[in-house]
């Protein structure tokens, strides 16, 4: 088929038409529209949008929604038409809403970038749920503030549907290539094997990418220098503490800092020190972040940092010379490389000898 046999097969489009103050569903069922009717449509980024007053007037059946496209005009979300999920006769159609039909008329409803979009809007439209800052109740909330200019509510809602579409196609294609470059490895955490992944991307989607293949511990760094620790917690229940101290520890040392912190309870504390904020809710360590973007780069390797994410994690791993698995009677103490660290299992482990030699 030629360009101009193709331009010529398509529906040239003038109006497109739905009830007035269009809730999400609708919007998105246009936003796809513009978007990816292309194929089958012409005119669309050019036709006026109207409102149905609720009378009945456009009600169309299946014999005659051609009949309604041929002479320009798409109905959304309501008229009885192929865009409308409250077909008369039929009920609501099971699994289906504005939008969703519309992705399966143009073919894209199984779009990986498409996935989050159609799901919450199809969640929100058929079980009415809702958080008050979401999408579809800021929608409603623009509707009672500009009641006679529901293009406002329309224009943001689709900016920030653009928006969430741009991030999630980037996040499958992007960010995806950007994975791939990064060491992946399995280290013990307890009794079981986790999934480790350190790479150099300044890709702001990576540790979200890496979370949803599986990975356990993601730890990232910048071009910059700046690096970040992140933790699954679908995968476990993890504790940054002892990696805190280390980094912390071993920040001070190479930057040679006068008066250095050395209390093991403070470099595990919540907050901003040497370089790095802990963040004990979300389990993640921050050598600098979009909104600290001041915070100067760690002078550790990504490397050793890598290493002492090994080490802090797994609570059953002890220096090659600790009594634990050793024949050493005693812990070293200070002659132990890793004693300074104040590791929590460690300071168990001392508690216990002590405790039981009384």
């Amino acid at each position: 088929m030629t360009a101009h046999e193709k331009d010529e097969s398509r529906i040239a489009i003038r109006t497109i038409k739905t009830h007035k103050y269009p809730h999400l569903d609708e919007i998105v069922a246009i936003w796809l529209l513009k978007t990816f009717g292309g194929e089958k449509y012409s005119g669309l980024d050019t036709a006026k949008l109207e409102f149905e007053n609720g009378s009945g007037e456009q009600t169309v059946t299946d014999g005659n929604v051609t009949d309604w496209e041929k002479s320009g005009v798409l109905i959304i979300g309501t008229g009885n038409g192929r865009f409308d999920e409250h077909k008369k006769g039929a009920g609501v159609l099971a699994g289906d809403c504005a939008a969703s039909l519309v992705a399966g008329y143009l073919g894209v409803a199984d779009h990986p970038a498409l996935r989050q979009i159609l799901r919450f809007t199809l969640v929100n439209d058929r079980q009415g749920s809702s958080q008050p800052f979401d999408v579809a109740s800021v929608i409603k909330s623009l509707y009672r503030q500009f009641p006679d200019q529901p293009e406002v509510s329309m224009n943001w809602a689709i900016t920030a549907i653009q928006a969430k579409y741009e991030e999630q196609s980037a996040f499958f294609s992007k960010t995806a290539e950007e994975f791939k470059k990064a060491k992946i490895k399995q280290i013990d955490f307890g009794h079981k094997q986790i999934i480790l992944a350190a790479a150099v991307s300044d890709d702001p989607q990576f540790n979200k990418y890496a979370r949803s293949q599986g990975v356990a511990i993601i730890i990232q760094r910048d071009s910059k220098g700046h690096t970040q620790i992140f933790t699954n917690k679908k995968v476990a229940d993890f504790r940054l503490h002892d990696i805190a101290k280390i980094l912390r520890l071993e920040e001070q040392k190479l930057r040679e800092t006068s008066n250095p912190v050395i209390n093991w309870h403070d470099l595990a504390a919540e907050g901003m020190l040497a370089n790095w904020y802990y963040q004990q809710e979300t389990e993640t360590l921050l050598n600098g972040c979009l909104t600290a973007p001041d915070v100067e780069p760690t002078v550790l390797s990504l490397e050793f940092i890598t290493r002492a994410v090994e080490v802090g994690i797994n609570p059953n791993y002890f220096h090659q010379k600790c009594p634990i698995v050793s024949s050493q009677k005693n812990c070293l103490k200070h002659s132990c490389t890793w004693y300074h660290w104040g590791l929590h299992r460690c300071c168990q482990q001392r508690y216990e000898m002590n405790h039981k030699r009384r």
